[in-house]
């Protein structure tokens, strides 16, 4: 560990994989070992099918483990920037998903029985910039009560 790790990567328990054999048959191999891939095999898993994750590395120590852990409705992207690349359904559409898999996690965590000290809190964007080019003057409601 250096002291660029994540805390979540210095106070997670480590995981021993077992090594899979040569030849293996099974209805889905996933790639990589981090939130997505774990969660793609747990789903698939409990829907019936036979599931071999595939990691280079550790469990949850590649793009996982270097991140804040941190679920929001806020992406890479403005909804404003979608709704122009995409018009008002598309972004609709993507920030209706964004809020049910918040809402799947949140599900998964208290049905597993997850010890990750999940919570739900006020979430804030903000710039760097000192002055703002555009302001809308209104306060802005959650995204789930727009979309």
């Amino acid at each position: 560990m250096s002291e660029h790790d994540s805390d979540w990567l210095k106070s997670a328990r480590q995981l021993k994989a077992q090594t899979l054999p040569l030849r293996l048959h099974v209805d889905v191999a996933v790639i990589g070992a981090g939130i997505a891939g774990m969660t793609a095999a747990l789903r698939l898993k409990e829907a019936g099918r036979s599931v071999a994750v595939f990691e280079m590395n550790q469990l949850g120590q590649g793009e996982t483990g270097h991140t804040t852990a941190q679920v929001t409705e806020i992406l890479d992207i403005s909804y404003r920037q979608l709704e122009k690349n995409l018009g008002l359904e598309g972004s609709r559409r993507i920030a209706q998903s964004v809020i049910l898999a918040n809402a799947e996690i949140k599900r998964m965590v208290d049905r597993l029985q997850i010890d990750c000290d999940h919570q739900d809190v006020p979430g804030f964007l903000f710039s760097e910039r000192r002055k703002i080019s555009k302001l809308s003057g209104k306060r802005s409601r959650p995204l789930s009560a727009r979309v």
